[in-house]
C-alpha cells in the first residue's frame, strides 16, 4: 500500500460487516474534522476463521473447541439461532412470499451482472492475488457470484433453512 509502518490502523470485527463499519467510521471522522485524509475498507476470510475454547479450566477429557463461524457469524446473538432463520422469521412477519423473494434475487443478479458487464465497478475492485498450494496463485479481480446463478433453476431450489414450510432459498440468501 505503501503507508508506513507508523500510520494508524483500527482492525474491526463485525463479521459481515467490518467493512461498512470501517467506512462509517473513516466517514465520521472526516466529517468531525478529526482527519483530512481516510483509508477505509474491509473484506471477510471465513476459511481463515478460527476454533476457539473457553477460558475456564477444562475438565477432565479435553477441551471442546468451538467454530467461531457459527458461533460469531452465523448464530443471531439474541436468540441463538441460525440466522438464516432470521430470513424465514422475517419473511412470515412481513408476508413476504417465495415469488417476491426469487423475484428480487433475479433483479439483484441481473443489476450487478449488468454493473460488472457494463464496467461500472471496475475502479471500485482491485484484483488480489490468492495464493495456492502447490499450484499457480489465482489472481481474483472482480465478484464470482453473479456469474455462478442459472436463473431457470431459481423457483425450483429448495428452502435451505427451515426445510418444512420454509420460504428462505439460496438465490435470495448470501453465498457462502
Amino acid at each position: 500500500s505503501g503507508l508506513s509502518l507508523s500510520t494508524p490502523a483500527t482492525t474491526i470485527n463485525k463479521v459481515c460487516a467490518s467493512g461498512m463499519k470501517s467506512i462509517m467510521m473513516a466517514a465520521q471522522s472526516l466529517m468531525c474534522g478529526h482527519q483530512d485524509v481516510m483509508v477505509a475498507g474491509g473484506m471477510e476470510s471465513m476459511s481463515n476463521v478460527p476454533y476457539v475454547m473457553s477460558r475456564e479450566s477444562p475438565v477432565y477429557g479435553g477441551v471442546k473447541m468451538e467454530d467461531l463461524i457459527v458461533k460469531d457469524g452465523l448464530t443471531d446473538v439474541y436468540n441463538k439461532f441460525h440466522m438464516g432463520n432470521c430470513a424465514e422469521n422475517t419473511a412470515k412477519q412481513s408476508r413476504i412470499s417465495r415469488e417476491e423473494q426469487d423475484a428480487y434475487a433475479v433483479g439483484s443478479y441481473s443489476r450487478s451482472q449488468a454493473a460488472h458487464q457494463a464496467g461500472v465497478l471496475a475502479k471500485e475492485i482491485v484484483a488480489v492475488s490468492v495464493p495456492q498450494r502447490g499450484k499457480a496463485d489465482v489472481l481474483v479481480s472482480e465478484d464470482e457470484e453473479w456469474r455462478r446463478v442459472d436463473f431457470s433453476k431459481v423457483p425450483n431450489l429448495k428452502p435451505v433453512f427451515q426445510k418444512e414450510n420454509g420460504s428462505a432459498a439460496p438465490a435470495p440468501a448470501v453465498a457462502l
